[in-house]
């Protein structure tokens, strides 16, 4: 089995468990975003990892400029697929977040369907209406453990790879962030 692949089969035995925190499978996002970060050194990100908000429970995906200075790029919020896209406090937590790491892109992510935003200043909201980019859904994932199947990881694999060449292209678009 494929490294990047050894975190997400460790929770298959568990994914039946609703208790199961759905944290843990950013080890995959995390991985397929730092294999891509590597292979790409004109993307001029450090790496991605796993952090745990500040009071938080739940780990974000933060994709970095630069790790040690916690200058952010992306953060990406994942639910699983119980949670609409659309669910206003999936965006809002988001976007808290985001602005905690001073990220200047956003994304959600049901594990079928995603949104890329520009995060807005602190105190500001956004809404659906502001989306730089959406994903349709992805019909291979319906439940967690379909996630979890590494048959879905290549199309997975490639939906989060879009995701950061999506807000890679908006920041270096005329008006980007480039913070």
């Amino acid at each position: 089995m494929p490294l990047e692949d050894l975190s997400i089969h460790g929770l298959k035995a568990l994914s039946s468990d609703k208790s199961v925190n759905r944290g843990t499978g950013f080890d995959g996002l995390s991985t397929w975003f730092n294999d891509e970060i590597r292979k790409r050194p004109g993307l001029a990100l450090d790496r991605a990892t796993q952090e745990k908000p500040g009071g938080g429970k739940r780990n974000d995906c933060v994709v970095w400029r630069t790790r040690t200075a916690e200058t952010a790029f992306l953060e990406l919020e994942l639910k699983t697929p119980t949670t609409s896209i659309t669910d206003p406090a999936f965006l809002n937590d988001a976007v808290a977040k985001a602005q905690r790491w001073s990220a200047p892109y956003v994304a959600i992510w049901n594990m079928q369907e995603a949104e890329l935003y520009r995060t807005p200043s602190v105190g500001e909201s956004i809404s659906p209406a502001d989306v730089l980019q959406s994903w349709s859904t992805d019909k291979s994932i319906r439940t967690v453990e379909d996630w979890l199947d590494p048959d879905t990881h290549p199309g997975l694999r490639k939906r989060a790879i879009e995701i950061l060449d999506a807000a890679f292209d908006f920041e270096h678009r005329p008006g980007g962030a480039n913070r």
